[in-house]
């Protein structure tokens, strides 16, 4: 049994409060523009997408906002069954789940004042967390780095290099590229259950269940923790110092300065694919033609939660220490223990 208790909670909160005015650092234009650019790069680089042998496969009865909710069902059900060891097919296999929401519902009341002057920080900081990602992706593809002194007099430059500029994008089919993607998703959601046949029942089974709910200031509470979490991972990533001290916050200024002061960018950016290009190999063709042997049908009459809050719960319980048994020890308080 692992712990989730006010001492782990503002332990935590603690080592992230010093990353919180970050949030009130004013990203450039550029950093869009960077941020379509990399998506056009990354469309450009699936040109090899066969739309022929997408078509092949016959149409799916659901729509793709139903797909989407079977998939972020397979990837919660995952990450809660890692996090609190949620398991629906096994007999109490949702007491972890409602212990760690019950526990967190009782100890972020005490941390409300702390946090909710911090709330009108989250898109900044959300904002921020995925410009640091582009940076990281940049210096990781092309060896560009924008945190490098001086990189605002030649990244227009730099961009423009051969092989800084996506390639021109052909057009696609995208009722082929839909259809893949969506036979991708139903065959990823059926390895996360077990296999394909699996599948309906593994989703009739959750669709059943009585599943605690967190209220919605809590949600927004936990969203914020969340992103600092992800921010300090993304300031880690880039190698930069997080560890608590007296300049943090002005270090890790100036240490982002150059990316705060890159200029208006030229870049000619072709629109990118509103969806990733999957790769039909064997393996792909296989998966789906075995979805395509199940009746799907039957996954239009469920109703399946939404495990979307849930899975901020299980974000935190994994990458911000809250279940490690030593964050509290004995006297972790009644309710707080998973």
């Amino acid at each position: 049994m692992s712990c989730v208790c006010l001492q782990s909670l503002k332990s935590l909160l603690a080592s992230l409060l010093p990353l919180a005015p970050l949030g009130n650092l004013r990203l450039p234009p550029a950093v869009e523009t960077l941020n379509a650019h990399m998506a056009s790069r990354a469309a450009a680089s699936g040109m090899a997408f066969n739309a022929r042998l997408a078509l092949s496969l016959p149409p799916l009865p659901l729509s793709l906002n139903l797909v989407e909710q079977i998939s972020a069902t397979a990837t919660a059900t995952e990450q809660l069954r890692a996090a609190v060891g949620f398991n629906p097919s096994a007999p109490g296999g949702t007491s972890g789940l409602s212990l760690a929401v019950s526990s967190l519902n009782i100890n972020l009341a005490a941390l409300l004042a702390q946090l909710l002057p911090l709330l009108p920080l989250l898109p900044a900081i959300t904002r921020l967390s995925f410009a640091l990602s582009m940076v990281a992706s940049l210096r990781a593809n092309l060896g560009i780095d924008l945190l490098a002194p001086g990189v605002a007099l030649r990244i227009n430059a730099l961009l423009n290099l051969p092989g800084g500029a996506p390639a021109p994008a052909s057009r696609l089919n995208m009722t082929a590229v839909a259809r893949a993607n969506a036979y991708a998703s139903l065959s990823a959601a059926a390895t996360a259950f077990g296999g394909p046949l699996n599948l309906l029942p593994s989703l009739r089974l959750i669709a059943s269940l009585r599943l605690p709910t967190l209220p919605a200031g809590h949600l927004n509470l936990l969203a914020l923790l969340a992103a600092l979490l992800g921010l300090r991972a993304n300031l880690t990533a880039l190698g930069l110092n997080v560890s608590a001290s007296a300049n943090l916050t002005a270090n890790l200024r100036l240490a982002l300065q150059p990316l705060l002061a890159l200029p208006p960018l030229n870049l000619v950016t072709p629109p990118a694919y509103p969806m990733p290009l999957p790769t039909l190999n064997a393996s792909f063709m296989a998966s789906a033609n075995a979805i395509a042997s199940l009746n799907l049908n039957a996954a239009l009459a469920l109703r399946l939660p939404n495990l979307a809050p849930l899975t901020l719960m299980a974000a935190l319980t994994a990458n911000g220490g809250l279940g490690r048994a030593s964050a509290c020890g004995s006297s972790c308080p009644v309710g707080s223990r998973l």
